[in-house]
């Protein structure tokens, strides 16, 4: 519950600072590169940028780009997960939009018979690394000013700047809180395929161009489309309580190695996303281990999961003897033995028997 607030304390700051972000964002647009600099400590384009890396005392956190997708997470305790990108670039604005205060300059330093230490960089409060297309960028953070409301920091081999303390907020930040934790991404509307494998067998749901939503298996019958998509967005709205284990090699231990209880989403252009279950967490009422198939990464969800695994399909079929929406009807036959009736919808809108 602690790493659950946290996270929410973390995006509630990032979304407060966003109006303000985006703000920064287009004004920087409008300022020259090289004024921008002399006003600005940070210049990170997301676009060329590879990674970055913030350094506490006993803690560090790297956000690494990898195939053109951001992982995140420490390496050196846990190994890194997948990342939510939106996060990250919201963090990454975060740090543009930290403005030079008060400038120390080395020769004000001779003169007053100081040095870096004074200001704390002797043993810096937070070191922030970046590689870009142009290199390694560092940035050390120092203790704050005497009225507590700005940081000293500094670009590695330049002056020292006052800066808002507002970048604690942005930057101290544990391993797991930009991790995404969304199960199956993307829009509803784009998903073409549902696979269910379960103990008791396989189900397949497909969503043909013509007739729509149609159960392929294990019997051939037609879907309540309503039904169905509510079954979706029920899977897009599940969400990762927390993260156990990176890069894990054996998931037997977590109950992960078989392939029986298994949701999988295939896509119109090809993609497909399956999640796997697992047992219970035993110290963790209410929770079971999953993994994505094409991730190590263990995490934990609500077990009420199981609820979506374990659907009758007899709950998905569509039920109803005429599937022709009322209004697509122009004529009606009926008969019984040599009675024999029929019914048409004139230009007028208007029923005849004929």
């Amino acid at each position: 519950m602690k790493k659950g607030r946290s996270t929410l304390v973390l995006i509630i700051s990032i979304l407060v600072l966003g109006i303000f972000i985006w703000l920064q964002e287009t004004w920087r647009a409008k300022v020259p590169p090289k004024a921008y600099r002399q006003i600005r400590l940070f210049d990170l384009n997301p676009e060329t940028l590879v990674s970055v890396q913030f350094q506490y005392t006993n803690l560090v956190v790297d956000c690494i780009k990898e195939n053109g997708i951001w992982m995140t997470g420490d390496r050196a305790e846990g190994g890194l997960g997948r990342a939510d990108v939106e996060l990250v670039y919201r963090m990454i604005s975060g740090l543009n939009a930290m403005g030079k205060g008060t400038t120390i300059t080395a020769k004000q330093l001779e003169v007053r018979g100081l040095d870096a230490g004074e200001y704390g960089f002797d043993h810096p409060t937070l070191r922030i690394t970046a590689v870009d297309n142009l290199g390694e960028h560092v940035w050390l953070i120092g203790r704050e000013t005497p009225l507590g409301d700005m940081l000293y920091a500094k670009h590695e081999g330049d002056d020292i700047y006052t800066i808002p303390s507002k970048l604690l907020e942005i930057a101290l930040i544990e391993p797991d809180q930009l991790r995404d934790r969304t199960v199956f991404s993307g829009s509803i509307s784009g998903v073409r395929r549902i696979e269910i494998r379960r103990s008791n067998g396989f189900a397949q749901i497909i969503n043909e161009p013509k007739e729509g939503w149609r159960i392929q298996q294990p019997v051939a019958a037609a879907a309540d489309s309503k039904i169905v998509e509510e079954f979706l967005e029920k899977l897009h709205l599940l969400r990762i309580e927390d993260f156990v284990a990176e890069n894990v090699s054996d998931f037997a231990v977590y109950g992960l190695q078989a392939e029986t209880r298994q949701i999988s989403l295939g896509g119109a252009d090809g993609t497909s996303r399956m999640l796997i279950l697992g047992d219970e967490v035993s110290d963790r009422a209410g929770l079971i281990y999953a993994r994505r198939a094409d991730d190590t990464s263990v995490f934990m969800l609500q077990s009420d999961v199981l609820d979506l695994l374990n659907i009758k399909l007899k709950e998905l079929r569509d039920v109803r003897l005429l599937s022709l929406p009322a209004k697509a009807v122009s004529s009606i036959s009926i008969g019984r033995g040599d009675e024999h009736v029929e019914l048409l919808l004139n230009e007028s809108g208007r029923w005849v028997i004929t």
